[in-house]
């Protein structure tokens, strides 16, 4: 009879392969790296300030941890650029890096604005930016967005969050369109926060970390 164990290509389906998750120092961004490495990937874990390390011991692949902030501009070019030069391609981004600051809107300071904004859509722009020359030239790849269910319906005492987050949705709705004859995979997830529910919404689609 034929062996029903698992090869080591079945079991590191990411071999070789390089992927970048932001946010990744705790929560979802650090479960996704764990799992990406625990495919084979290769992963760069970036935070924007040292936080909880994840670890860079992994069964099947290996994480390297980044600080870097995702909002300046010339920062990301330069990081981003420096890793494909070095690892020689970057297959898998994951933008998961966000924040949130739930306030009424009359509340809300420019600051409060600004980080938002600046981190969910603009760093969400920049990542995806640095890493679409590459994609395209070698006409595979996988854009990973983590939206929030704020994406798609807005929250009392969160109207800008949602603002920034329904800006993602429809950034990486055009990029489905656009990077279709690339063969660069567009995935978007609609993820309840982890620290509190809210009212129920639609199931997120969970990704297929392959490359065709």
């Amino acid at each position: 009879m034929p062996s029903t164990e698992p090869t080591k290509e079945m079991a590191t389906p990411l071999a070789g392969r390089v992927a970048i998750v932001t946010g990744a120092s705790r929560g979802i961004g650090r479960a996704t790296a764990e799992g990406l490495a625990s495919l084979g990937a290769h992963v760069v874990a970036i935070s924007r300030s040292p936080g909880p390390s994840v670890p860079s011991d992994v069964d099947s692949g290996s994480i390297e941890p980044l600080a870097l902030d995702i909002r300046v501009s010339p920062a990301v070019r330069d990081a981003f650029s420096s890793l494909e030069d070095r690892l020689g391609r970057i297959d898998i981004l994951v933008n998961n890096a966000g924040a949130e600051r739930v306030k009424p809107l009359d509340h809300v300071s420019d600051d409060d604005y600004d980080v938002m904004l600046d981190t969910n859509l603009r760093g969400t722009f920049h990542c995806i930016r640095a890493v679409l020359p590459g994609m395209k030239a070698r006409r595979e790849g996988h854009i990973v967005s983590v939206a929030s269910a704020a994406g798609i319906r807005g929250f009392a005492d969160d109207a800008v969050y949602s603002a920034s987050k329904f800006g993602v949705v429809g950034m990486m709705d055009a990029l489905d369109e656009e990077l279709r004859p690339f063969g660069v995979r567009v995935t978007t997830i609609f993820a309840l926060t982890t620290s509190r529910q809210r009212s129920p919404m639609r199931s997120a689609s969970r990704p297929t970390w392959r490359l065709a």
